[in-house]
């Protein structure tokens, strides 16, 4: 069978993400590099499972509305990104 593992560790000074790479068209291997955790900024990321144009589209979407927010409250700074 094939799908996706993602695993998330949380430690005291912080995290570690895991993901496989591989994706899948029925229970053909299309592509072996495809990024599973994405940067959102330096200090958030997110994992992604599933059709990979939704993955991409959230992906967009969490930086466009994090950027929007970090600049309606007066957040933005070259640490915040």
């Amino acid at each position: 069978k094939t799908g996706t593992t993602i695993v998330g560790i949380c430690c005291k000074d912080g995290y570690i993400l895991g993901a496989d790479t591989r994706t899948t068209g029925g229970s053909m291997v299309i592509n072996k590099l495809k990024r599973k955790i994405h940067s959102i900024t330096n200090y958030t990321h997110i994992c992604t499972a599933g059709t990979v144009a939704d993955c991409d589209y959230i992906v967009r979407k969490a930086k466009y509305d994090l950027n929007i927010f970090l600049l309606n409250n007066e957040f933005y700074s070259n640490d915040s990104i």
